[in-house]
């Protein structure tokens, strides 16, 4: 089982973000770690969301990387965005997006 490391630091994902089609997020966090917590992730969920943000994976990298199913993966991945109220990936990165003033 591998064990994946979150950082107090914001996640940069600005690179991933369409601003056409991402709405405004209901909230924006600037800790990684407290927005895990907060939400209540389980440990495989943070390892997840931390591929499916940090690095910009798919389910099918994800499955690889981690030795599980494609359809586990999927499933994890509906249950974060059910935690966080999103409905896809941009919305969920657009969570963790910092804003330049």
């Amino acid at each position: 089982m591998t064990e994946f490391e979150i950082s107090d630091k914001t996640w940069k994902v600005a690179a991933f973000v369409n601003a056409d089609t991402v709405k405004e997020p209901h909230q924006s966090y600037t800790d990684a770690r407290s927005a895990f917590r907060k939400v209540k992730l389980s440990k495989r969920e943070i390892g997840i969301a931390g591929l499916l943000i940090n690095e910009g994976l798919n389910a099918k990298e994800i499955s690889e990387r981690l030795f599980i199913t494609q359809g586990t993966v999927k499933l994890h991945i509906s249950s974060i965005y059910r935690k966080f109220n999103v409905n896809t990936r941009g919305e969920l990165m657009a969570m963790f997006v910092q804003k330049e003033d």
